[in-house]
């Protein structure tokens, strides 16, 4: 009986190692993403869900418009080239550049200029690469970090960042959180499934949250003596 357990254990992750290079869509239509915010000055809260809804063309270039669910009115837009994702704002002119999902660990990401014309004056590093599995669904995930950040900033392929669908990187004042990402009904990843993974309703794992030190220097065990992160909190012996 044991045997049995453990090949099909195996059998379910060597199933999801052969898919993992397998580029998952960001914009999808239907797709909806569920945001909280919270602003502990002031005490306002509220929950916002925006979802793709329709094409548009903007400058002769073909983005998925992104709307309020609640309200239907129109945010922003998205395209995806490749690995890429582009946002183009109402106010603003030109696109930006709001990820690359195709990065690997130790590649930079430009952290101004649209990523076309303009040159970035600063660069995001991606610290380290994973890869959760929640339910049939197995996600890589990108710790991208600007230079001297401690804390793990993660783009997680087809969903986005951990704060606003176009905060790529966690903002000074920011109040936003993902709650969760869904497609016609079907959840794909909430937020607590990236601190425990329930592989096939089999095995439990923790997603192998990087140890660095605090330049982000990825760590094989805790240092002896000292100040380090693990599991996005700071630790000190």
């Amino acid at each position: 009986m044991n045997k049995i357990l453990i090949l099909t254990v195996v059998a379910f992750l060597s199933t999801f190692s052969l898919g993992q290079e397998l580029y998952k869509p960001f914009l999808e239509e239907g797709k909806v993403w569920t945001y909280h915010y919270y602003n502990d000055m002031t005490g306002r809260e509220f929950y916002e869900s925006l979802s793709v809804r329709g094409d548009t063309i903007i400058d002769n270039k073909s983005y998925k418009s992104i709307s309020n669910v609640d309200t239907d009115a129109y945010c922003f837009a998205l395209r995806e080239e490749g690995h890429k994702v582009f946002v183009v704002w109402p106010q603003y002119p030109g696109e930006s550049l709001l990820y690359d999902f195709g990065l690997n660990e130790g590649d930079i990401f430009p952290l101004d200029g649209d990523g076309e014309d303009s040159a970035p004056t600063s660069w995001a590093t991606v610290v380290s690469v994973d890869t959760v599995i929640v339910g049939n669904h197995a996600f890589r995930i990108l710790d991208v970090r600007p230079t001297g950040d401690m804390w793990p900033n993660w783009w997680v392929e087809g969903i986005g960042g951990m704060q606003y669908l176009t905060a790529s990187f966690q903002l000074t004042g920011n109040s936003y959180s993902f709650l969760s990402c869904k497609i016609d009904g079907e959840t794909l990843l909430r937020s607590a499934d990236l601190q425990t993974v329930n592989v096939g309703a089999l095995l439990y794992i923790q997603m192998r949250s990087a140890i660095t030190d605090l330049h982000g220097r990825r760590l094989t065990t805790p240092p002896a003596k000292g100040v380090y992160i693990e599991n996005g909190r700071k630790k000190i012996k």
